[in-house]
């Protein structure tokens, strides 16, 4: 799982608190991955969005 996150606990990235939007992805195996959309608004969680991706080789 790749989880990248925003400090915002920092003065050099006080504005990230703002951020409406945190997405990480997750390996779901060798062929695919999900993609984590957390939507918030005035700081609280509103939509959770969870794409799904499989990887297809030509044969």
């Amino acid at each position: 799982m790749d989880l990248l996150t925003k400090d915002i606990s920092t003065a050099y990235d006080s504005g990230m608190s703002l951020s409406p939007q945190w997405y990480f992805t997750h390996w779901t195996g060798s062929d695919g991955m999900d993609e984590i959309q957390l939507h918030l608004r005035e700081g609280k969680l509103q939509t959770i969005v969870i794409k799904h991706y499989q990887y297809h080789t030509k044969r």
